[in-house]
Order: structure tokens, then sequence, then C-alpha cells
């Protein structure tokens, strides 16, 4: 059976994005490289990202990944 990432903190998301200097269309598009729609529905669990865009949205955020995401099977 396959695993996915599903964020489980998407409020400490949202707090960090502004300390960076980002909003969320500027996070989506100009440091991950994703379109709004596709970060909106990473963070609303209704897609899963991979782990290495998992590794992005944590690294730009000074964050670790398992202080956003969870592993689920």
């Amino acid at each position: 059976m396959a695993y996915k990432l599903v964020m489980k903190n998407r409020d400490l998301v949202l707090r960090q994005m502004p300390l960076h200097g980002y909003n969320s269309v500027d996070f989506a598009e100009k440091y991950l490289g994703i379109n709004r729609a596709h970060w909106t529905n990473i963070q609303t669990g209704k897609i899963h990202p991979r782990p290495a865009l998992a590794k992005k949205i944590a690294s730009g955020l000074d964050l670790e990944i398992k202080d956003i995401f969870d592993l689920v099977q």
C-alpha cells in the first residue's frame, strides 16, 4: 500500500509564509513553482505532495517536513 504526505499544520504554514516575505500566491508560484490552485489543494488535503515538494515547502519556511506533514497509509 502506498503512503502519502498529508498537511497537518496549515495554520503554522500560513503564519510562517509572511515571516519569510511570501503571500500564498508568491510562495506557490515564485518559490515552489506550482500554481495557486495546486498549492491550495495541498493545504486542504485534496492532493498530496511528492516528497521533494514537501521538502521544498518545509525548507522555504525554515521548518521540518514532520512539522507540516503526516505520513499516512
